[in-house]
């Protein structure tokens, strides 16, 4: 069969150009060609940051409480991890009962009871809501702020009742039982507990939710921050303003002579508790002593237990100054 030119020149065409392509290929050097990647391992997952934390306590025996996440851990004086606690969601709040053997945390859909001395799970409330508006009153009886009142709830066996009327939105328990902080609508108010007189109290300059309280040694003052002011209230006295505009998570510890230390950005200052008027800083610069805001907990002797922000537990005296400083290890 005869081809027709057409198509003869056809084949000659595609026989060139097959010819060209592989002399091109031919003439690619070695360099050019993309390497193929070898796995020599498996591919190990990125490294988790630690659990954040979120609130500290100390048992009378110095032994550390530290909410990370969701968990509770128990650490000696000396740092060692002696229990840890898998909690059902993150922490949010921490208290420890009277006699120092239980404690009280609290998430996002409720509290929960444990009992210290070996981990057990004893109580569950499930109130959401509950962070800064539960107080531990007794071993087996608890103090809640809800929009009933203040009210008692008995653990065991389950009995729950309102002491004071007139919706509350936060509140807070000085130890020893006696005096009560709370926030109620736009007044913030120290009132005795056995027949919740108000002993001090003060209409917030802005929103008054209440973030942060520490009660005096004595029970009988507490410095709060309620929405972003910082109050000093004392047993019949005005209610004074150590800090406006406080950001973040400041947290204000009152002092015997009449003066505050105060936790934020990073720094521990003291100030005078009647004029705000601020007095100095007691650490030294440096990034040891940057300091997480936030967590923070009295050491029973009139000291502060702290968290650094390289996670370091520091502990000061009365004196302001370093008694102790371990790493957190987690």
């Amino acid at each position: 069969m005869k081809l027709t030119p057409l198509f003869s020149s056809a084949l000659v065409f595609a026989g060139l150009a097959l010819g060209v392509a592989a002399a091109q290929v031919g003439s690619v050097p070695s360099a050019a060609i993309p390497a193929v990647p070898v796995q020599l391992g498996p591919v190990l997952p990125p490294a988790q940051a630690p659990a954040p934390v979120t609130a500290l306590a100390l048992l009378p025996d110095g032994v550390r409480l530290v909410c990370a996440g969701a968990e509770l851990r128990q650490l000696s004086p000396q740092g060692q991890l002696l229990r840890r606690i898998a909690l059902p969601e993150p922490c949010l709040s921490l208290q420890v009962s009277p006699a120092g053997t239980l404690a009280l945390t609290v998430g996002r859909s409720g509290a929960r009871v444990w009992r210290l001395s070996d981990g057990q799970e004893l109580h569950s409330l499930s109130l959401a809501g509950l962070a800064g508006r539960v107080a531990f009153l007794s071993d087996d009886e608890l103090l809640l702020g809800t929009g009933r009142g203040v009210e008692s709830l008995k653990l065991a066996p389950r009995q729950r009742r309102v002491l004071l009327p007139g919706a509350v939105s936060g509140l807070a328990l000085a130890p020893g039982g006696e005096r009560l902080l709370l926030s109620r609508g736009e007044r913030l108010e120290l009132v005795r507990l056995s027949d919740f007189k108000v002993l001090s109290g003060i209409r917030c300059e802005e929103l008054c939710p209440l973030r942060r309280v520490q009660f005096s040694a004595d029970g009988r003052g507490a410095v709060a921050l309620a929405g972003v002011t910082l109050y000093a209230l004392r047993d019949g006295r005005p209610v004074n303003v150590v800090l406006r505009g406080a950001e973040g998570d400041v947290t204000g510890f009152p002092l015997p002579d009449g003066g505050v230390w105060v936790l934020r950005g990073g720094q521990l200052e003291r100030r005078d508790a009647q004029t705000g008027r601020r007095e100095g800083r007691l650490l030294d610069d440096g990034p040891k002593n940057a300091l997480l805001d936030g967590p923070a907990s009295w050491n029973g002797m009139g000291g502060v237990l702290l968290l650094t922000q390289g996670r370091d537990l520091l502990e000061l005296g009365p004196d302001g100054r370093e008694v102790s400083r371990q790493p957190l290890g987690f």
